[in-house]
């Protein structure tokens, strides 16, 4: 067979298995859940390389050179910013430092969880600003100033969330 025509199988293959994951997901509920969480968990991943590649062209950095300080080479470099699938907290943690920056890890509730149990919703408030402090507290000067930003306002984005589902239960 001739590259050509491989090359053009290929992506026809993929599109038909594509529609059939698509398939399988309307079908069967149990399915599409799992669907739409890896497409969800890809999608974060994707985020996160994305953001680790604009810090390090904001800085200035190539591949190379970034390779350089964190003991990879370019193409590895590479596969991080653009690859799919997993990217490992370590790999996260060494390119971010090497950028200067210092990654923060911070688990929110999810909006169906908030949606699903507004009962709480007054506690989980302040438990996440409580958190959030308390990871601002490891920084200082700009640092601090961002990190009690973001903590008031993800304190008042989901407290706007609880309110929206309150009203919408109460309707």
């Amino acid at each position: 067979m001739s590259k050509a025509r491989s090359n053009n199988i290929v992506p026809k293959a993929v599109a038909g298995i594509r529609a059939l994951r698509e398939r399988l997901a309307e079908e069967a509920p149990g399915y599409g859940a799992a669907v739409r969480f890896e497409r969800d968990a890809e999608a974060f991943c994707q985020a996160v390389r994305g953001e680790l590649r604009k810090r390090r062209k904001q800085k200035k950095v190539d591949q190379q050179e970034l390779g350089a300080l964190v003991g990879l080479t370019q193409s590895a470099i590479s596969r991080i910013e653009r690859s799919e699938g997993d990217i490992g907290l370590k790999s996260i943690y060494r390119y971010a430092r090497a950028l200067g920056l210092q990654p923060v890890v911070t688990f929110t509730p999810s909006v169906d969880d908030l949606l699903g149990d507004v009962a709480g919703e007054a506690g989980e408030v302040g438990q996440l600003g409580r958190e959030l402090q308390q990871v601002a507290d490891h920084f200082t000067g700009e640092q601090a100033k961002l990190m009690q930003s973001l903590s008031e306002d993800v304190a008042k984005l989901i407290a706007s969330v609880a309110d929206a589902a309150r009203q919408a239960r109460s309707s």
